[in-house]
């Protein structure tokens, strides 16, 4: 095992827990100083018949990627445009019709400071955020979205900290209201997110359930042996029971057989089943079967 170097003088939970404080302060100060401007913003990014193109280097250039994820997956078609390589032929990404979001704290990067002057001049709609209003940035664009002033966090106050996750947590904020002003539904979510563990917890019942002849199902007056070859026909441990109609009016499983063992030969479906069966629509997903398993206790 490597050994660590040792600063006697560093307290590493208390200088972890300052850090995290001070992150947490900045946070809280940016969630008080939000104004109509935010409004405007979500509004234009919600009415956007274009992309909405997030740029930044740097450490902001990763907050901007991670935005224009969030954006995309909660139903807003979003890109990431690197402030450096846009200046060497990537400002062809930006067409009329998007919407640029221009990210850099000190509102000086001199490449993005470009990248807002061209697509100004291209019509295309500028928001910037940026800690400083009077900057390049805050003073050439159509919509500012500032930063409340905030120490970094780090042992220097230069390595942006704070300010970056004030920066994801503003691109969050706008993303969950933009996806709100467009009605964006539990259903465009499942569309956009087929694999990974998003995906499992919004696949819909219809792609997990079992239909047709392979479901196990017996009549209401079906006498027990019915019943009993029908759950290990089919293997599931459990039948549903229809009325004449074909509804489903009750559900029989292994432990109802064992609870009603000794006058079982002589007892029709309907005596043997629990009535009143939970029930889920084929358009639920995953997850709200798994809620609904869990608050009943079915296994």
């Amino acid at each position: 095992m490597a050994t660590l170097p040792v600063n006697p003088a560093v307290d590493s939970l208390n200088e972890a827990q300052r850090v995290i404080e001070i992150q947490a302060a900045a946070l809280e100060r940016l969630a008080l100083s939000l104004d109509g401007r935010f409004h405007e913003a979500a509004a234009r990014i919600a009415a956007c018949q274009g992309r909405i193109v997030i740029a930044g280097v740097g450490k902001s250039g990763y907050a901007a990627r991670k935005i224009a994820g969030t954006l995309s997956s909660l139903g807003t078609p979003a890109l990431f445009l690197h402030g450096t390589e846009a200046l060497h032929g990537d400002l062809g990404k930006m067409i009329k019709g998007d919407t640029l979001i221009a990210l850099s704290v000190s509102g000086e990067t001199n490449e993005i400071c470009q990248v807002a002057q061209h697509a100004q001049a291209s019509g295309i709609y500028v928001m910037a955020i940026t800690a400083h209003e009077s900057s390049r940035l805050g003073a050439n664009c159509d919509l500012l979205l500032p930063l409340p002033a905030t120490p970094e966090g780090c042992a220097f106050d230069i390595a942006p900290m704070a300010s970056m996750a004030m920066i994801v947590a503003l691109g969050d904020a706008l993303a969950t209201v933009v996806s709100q002003l467009k009605q964006f539904s539990r259903n465009d979510m499942a569309l956009l997110h087929p694999g990974g563990a998003i995906g499992h917890r919004l696949r819909p019942i219809r792609r997990l359930m079992h239909a047709g002849d392979r479901m196990p199902l017996v009549s209401i007056d079906a006498s027990s042996d019915t019943v009993i070859a029908e759950i290990n026909a089919k293997g599931f441990g459990v039948t549903g029971v229809v009325d004449a109609a074909g509804r489903l009016v009750g559900i029989i499983t292994d432990g109802d057989l064992r609870r009603h063992l000794a006058g079982i030969t002589e007892m029709r479906a309907d005596a043997i089943m629990t009535d009143h069966p939970v029930t889920l629509r084929a358009e639920d997903d995953a997850e709200a079967a798994t809620t609904i398993m869990r608050t009943h206790r079915i296994t």
